[in-house]
């Protein structure tokens, strides 16, 4: 949770607390094996925005994008890294569970390992906002 996608500028509210929101509200009581359609991400999503949980910041120069467009480009990434895979249109399967570290030296230890492990791909697919 909180890595960079395409777009997060959009966002207001910090990746590290969109996504752990995304998280709670969609993947914390999935099992591997269980589905998760877009709509109901959509949903979740739009909701913590009405709540203001989750703000969104107007950016009038830049080409037009849905404001679900970060959100999209972070499920991209979970498929990427295997934790979910496109079943149909719309529809996901868990792959694999989070892991959530316990303390904050544990945290910071998983963190280092991602960025470590997947430093290319983020760099590569985080490149540009208006490209793909």
């Amino acid at each position: 949770m909180g890595v960079p996608v395409r777009g997060m500028l959009l966002i207001e509210t910090s990746p590290i607390e969109w996504q752990a929101w995304f998280y709670m509200d969609v993947f914390q009581e999935k099992k591997p094996g269980e589905k998760i359609s877009m709509a109901d991400i959509i949903h979740f999503f739009k909701k913590r925005s009405k709540k203001g949980e989750i703000k969104f910041r107007p950016l009038p120069l830049l080409h037009e994008k849905p404001v679900e467009y970060p959100l999209d480009q972070y499920i991209k990434l979970l498929e990427k890294l295997g934790y979910i895979s496109k079943e149909e249109e719309g529809v996901f399967k868990v792959e694999k569970a989070f892991s959530i570290p316990f303390t904050s030296d544990h945290g910071q230890m998983m963190e280092k390992n991602f960025y470590d492990k997947h430093k290319l791909m983020m760099e590569k697919g985080n490149i540009q906002y208006n490209r793909g």
